[in-house]
């Protein structure tokens, strides 16, 4: 159990280091950063919804 959360723990933090780089790389984003951008926020939102974790904390 311990190694499924540290590899959930680790793709959700993957996933959020590619939206702050999407998100600061550039002033302003072409259209497939921002495509990319919403991709990773739903794969994200994905991820928190499936093993039901809450961001907030």
């Amino acid at each position: 159990m311990m190694t499924k959360s540290a590899t959930l723990g680790f793709k959700i933090a993957g996933v959020k280091q590619q939206i702050i780089k999407l998100e600061h790389q550039n002033a302003v984003l072409i259209p497939e950063d921002t495509q990319k951008l919403q991709q990773l926020r739903k794969t994200l939102q994905n991820l928190c919804q499936t093993y039901d974790i809450d961001l907030e904390d």
